[in-house]
């Protein structure tokens, strides 16, 4: 007579456990905190980069894979077109290599409490600095024009999404120009080309393309000024890669010249090659005062053209 209230009681027990287990994993799916990566699956690798990234951020994913996977190296590569997505996926899943500008390295430790050292640097035209290039409608004469006018730019070009890092660029005072942010610098020569802005700051690449497919839109426009040189966007490995990791890394970004796939990965950033930094080689730094402070020095760059 009591069997059955019996087997009722286990079983209604057993839902009360499931449930409860199942409240449990749910509150620690959705805690904050880093994830960190499976044992066994390959080490994360980050991609950022708005002056400097092909159309197809698929095909760079796939070349970057086979130029590694070619040399030994499994990564789970990941590229991003917006930098909040990348930010958001450097917090919650900490990387073991980047490609990022160099303004990141400092916004990383400061915003996400994530200390980065660099290991290689690009070289294009035997430099590792750029310049951006301020294009203006014909009818304006100086800079100074600007200051109640609007200009179009890649803000995470310069920074972590400030329209004062684009003003301090062309030494105007914050406030002086309204700064339209855009995705990449082709949006902003649109913008510029249909009249929205009276500028844009775009990679000196960027307009020369435009004046060759596009002479007739070109010839409307002029180049007003120049940036001050930028560092491109450079390779970082977290301060928890150990230190065999980060030289093998380095040792094959150099090699990209030497084998087809590297030299596509390289073709579709608009680089020559990747040059390994001696960090790649030191010890892991302890703390993020002597991360901060370490200045990246080059490996085998004697003979080569300083940046200006």
């Amino acid at each position: 007579m009591c069997a059955a209230p019996a087997r009722t009681r286990r079983r209604w027990i057993r839902v009360g456990l499931d449930l409860a287990l199942g409240v449990l994993l749910a509150v620690s799916l959705a805690a904050p905190g880093r994830a960190e990566a499976p044992p066994g699956s390959p080490p994360r690798f980050y991609f950022f980069s708005p002056d400097w990234r092909p159309a197809d951020l698929n095909t760079l994913t796939e070349r970057v894979h086979a130029a590694l996977l070619e040399q030994g190296l499994e990564m789970s590569f990941q590229a991003f077109a917006r930098y909040d997505d990348f930010s958001q996926q450097v917090a919650d899943f900490p990387p073991a290599f980047l490609i990022a500008p160099g303004w990141f390295q400092s916004a990383a430790a400061s915003d996400l409490g994530l200390f980065l050292q660099p290991i290689a640097a690009p070289l294009r035209n035997h430099r590792a600095t750029y310049r951006k290039a301020l294009i203006t409608r014909s009818d304006i004469d100086s800079i100074a024009d600007l200051t109640r006018g609007s200009i179009a730019a890649a803000v995470h070009s310069l920074g972590p999404g400030s329209e004062i890092a684009v003003l301090k660029t062309l030494h105007l005072d914050a406030g002086s120009a309204k700064v339209v942010a855009v995705p990449k610098d082709v949006d902003g020569l649109l913008a510029l080309g249909f009249g929205q802005v009276d500028a844009a700051l775009v990679t000196a690449q960027q307009y020369d393309l435009l004046a060759t497919s596009n002479p007739e839109a070109a010839a409307k426009l002029q180049v007003l000024a120049f940036s001050a040189p930028i560092p491109l966007p450079g390779v970082f490995a977290g301060t928890q890669t150990p230190a065999e990791d980060r030289r093998r890394m380095a040792a094959a970004l150099a090699k990209f010249t030497e084998a087809k796939a590297g030299r596509e990965v390289l073709a579709l950033l608009g680089y020559d090659a990747f040059e390994a930094l001696q960090q790649a080689e030191a010890p892991a730094l302890e703390t993020p005062t002597a991360q901060a402070a370490a200045p990246a020095t080059r490996s085998g760059a004697k003979g080569r053209k300083k940046a200006k």
